[in-house]
């Protein structure tokens, strides 16, 4: 009767979590398709990306910069952050703005083309890029990239490219958590879920972990979502869009 009960309770997740990414999908694929025929695929992810966490506006007039931003080298326009900055402050965004392309620039050569590239593509993107950011990060040469931005556009292009839908192998590649998702997650312990069971909450991200240990610990997340995931037949990324809703009721 348990196990029965978890499984229907994984299948709501997952119901909940398909229609969401359809309608986050939608979303994007707005944006997407006003720049796509002019500009770079994972510049205009990155630039959705910060709307994502709330470092910037979600407006076009913030995307018609951010994005040309990401394909030039320009120099920041100090108006132009302020106007467009949000929870953080101008100088937070274009920290991270700064940051963002230094890394892009940086992984040039082993980015795929992600409208059509699989799976198995993304995640070896995935974990050459992390190296190549940390590196950058230690170096003092990108500031202002936490695991939410070098994941984030990632989790976009995953939402947006529905061909990977049914692929199981897009399950490796991990996705970031953010406050909602750890909030779920901490829902799933305090009720003493067997989803849940020996996660510790410490374990979930927090603004002052390294870059690492915030990919690390999105991992052990992830672990629990995949864990759902399987119950319900369906991909993390639905259980993972799921999260976000659950933690913010």
């Amino acid at each position: 009767m348990k196990d029965k009960l978890l499984e229907i309770r994984c299948k709501q997740f997952a119901d909940e979590g398909e229609k969401f990414s359809e309608e986050i999908r939608e979303n994007n694929l707005e944006i997407i398709n006003s720049y796509i025929n002019h500009y770079s695929y994972f510049n205009i992810c990155l630039a959705i990306a910060l709307t994502w966490t709330k470092h910037a506006k979600h407006d076009f007039g913030f995307f018609d910069y951010a994005i040309n931003f990401f394909e030039n080298n320009e120099l920041l326009d100090a108006e132009e952050i302020k106007n467009y900055s949000y929870r953080f402050g101008h100088i937070s965004l274009g920290s991270s703005m700064n940051g963002l392309r230094q890394f892009k620039n940086s992984v040039l050569s082993i980015t795929p083309d992600f409208s059509i590239c699989d799976a198995k593509e993304i995640k070896k993107y995935q974990d050459s890029s992390l190296t190549i950011l940390h590196k950058l990060i230690d170096d003092e040469k990108v500031s202002g990239v936490g695991p939410w931005l070098f994941l984030g556009p990632l989790k976009i292009i995953i939402g947006t490219e529905k061909r990977l839908w049914d692929d199981p192998n897009i399950d490796a590649v991990l996705l970031p958590t953010g406050m909602e998702v750890n909030r779920g997650i901490e829902k799933l312990v305090k009720d003493e879920s067997p989803l849940a069971r020996d996660f510790d909450p410490n374990w979930l991200v927090n603004e002052e972990q390294s870059l690492l240990e915030g990919i690390s610990n999105d991992g052990l997340v992830q672990g629990v979502l995949q864990k759902i995931a399987t119950i319900a037949n369906t991909r993390v990324l639905h259980i993972n869009s799921a999260f976000y809703l659950y933690g913010r009721r």
